[in-house]
């Protein structure tokens, strides 16, 4: 099976070989680049913080 991997590359290269050990042919595809952004956030304000990706950290 083709699978497109679009994860940024520095994060696509362990999945296409999980992929690839198992017979599949991984395709590698960026589509996104992750940035380091500088926020100025005040935590205090929050009662929670939920992050869903590790990008998100």
């Amino acid at each position: 099976m083709n699978v497109l991997i679009t994860r940024p590359l520095h994060q696509a290269q362990s999945l296409k070989s999980l992929l690839e050990n198992d017979g599949h042919n991984g395709l590698l595809f960026p589509t996104l680049k992750i940035k380091k952004l500088i926020v100025d956030v005040e935590i205090n304000n929050y009662d929670a913080l939920i992050f869903i990706s590790k990008n998100s950290v």
